[in-house]
């Protein structure tokens, strides 16, 4: 039984939540802000993310101000938003991201209401990127010129020796063969990727910074086509590899545009080339990739994110996320 069927029969699905929170939010939002302000606090919009958090946004009727609630479901979205804090924490401490405008707001608040952990935080301005935002290329590109000042401003430049190499690579490797719907009879083909892309690694020269490690347009917020927030900073990562953010964008794009699976997408990256698939300039690509080899470069981006995601609720426990997106690039490797 998988946790959301369990939460359905305890009660706890979708519509019973929702009602909960539109309810709650208001008071905790009023608590949480508390800058002496009168006014009521009124849902604008309620969703639930892809770890189980239940997100409200709200605004005071009496100035408009906004703020964001944000109610885990699961164990799984408590520990998303103790990452996001620990994050939020090292990118401010950050001296070389003063500035910065893409940087996520501080938290508010945190507390508990109703055996329910609750976090707190100023709302970003902009909407959420639709697919008809991205029929044009403008959002893509704002979000590009967004994400290098986090990449620039944190960049510095290693051989990427063999220790480090492998550092991007095994622990990822062991993660996605622990899965038992990961691993089992594509273990020999996880095993060749590992060490092709360790192989392709080694002795580069490349850049490393922050990335925000799940850099697509569902996270993105946009005012008339420029990008005006990232939200969910619960994977980003210090010494990683740009490729990551840039890569992810454009093929997650691509894949709200067309509907293809991501793990068809990487297949067809690595058949075809990243330029035809993503629909960019070959020159733009290999800016992406900073010297390292197209196919090694897509191979690690696929290994780290099916890494991240492979344990989490909706895909690990989700035999077709598992066939689209693990072993259709495992069939082809």
């Amino acid at each position: 039984m998988t946790a959301a069927v369990l939460r359905r029969r305890l009660g706890l699905g979708p519509g019973p939540r929702r009602a909960w929170v539109r309810h709650t939010a208001p008071q905790i939002a009023a608590d949480a802000v508390d800058d002496g302000i009168p006014g009521a606090w009124r849902p604008e919009r309620i969703l639930r993310t892809g770890t189980s958090v239940t997100v409200a946004l709200l605004r005071r009727d009496s100035d408009g101000r906004r703020c964001v609630v944000k109610l885990p479901g699961s164990a799984e979205g408590v520990a998303a938003l103790h990452r996001q804090d620990q994050v939020v924490a090292d990118l401010y401490a950050d001296a070389r991201l003063a500035g910065w405008p893409g940087l996520p707001p501080r938290r508010l608040d945190r507390g508990a209401v109703g055996g329910h952990e609750y976090w707190v935080e100023d709302a970003l301005p902009g909407t959420p990127v639709t697919p008809a935002a991205l029929r044009g290329r403008g959002v893509l590109a704002s979000a590009v010129r967004l994400a290098a000042g986090l990449h620039t401003r944190t960049a510095a430049r290693y051989v990427l020796t063999e220790p480090i190499a492998r550092g991007h690579v095994e622990d990822r490797v062991r993660c996605v063969a622990a899965h038992p719907g990961a691993g089992g009879r594509h273990q020999a083909a996880l095993d060749r990727l590992g060490a092709e892309v360790t192989t392709g690694l080694i002795g580069r020269t490349t850049r490393t910074c922050w990335i925000h490690g799940d850099f697509w347009p569902g996270n993105l917020l946009a005012d008339h086509g420029t990008v005006t927030g990232i939200v969910d900073w619960d994977r980003a990562g210090p010494a990683e590899l740009p490729l990551h953010d840039l890569l992810h964008l454009h093929v997650l794009a691509t894949r709200m545009r067309t509907g293809a699976e991501l793990g068809d997408l990487v297949v067809r990256c690595l058949r075809r080339g990243v330029a035809v698939t993503v629909g960019v300039a070959a020159d733009q690509v290999d800016a992406w990739f900073d010297g390292v080899p197209e196919r090694t470069a897509v191979l690690l981006y696929w290994l780290r994110h099916v890494s991240l995601f492979v344990d989490s609720e909706g895909h690990g426990d989700n035999p077709f996320w598992l066939r689209a997106n693990v072993q259709r690039v495992l069939s082809h490797v």
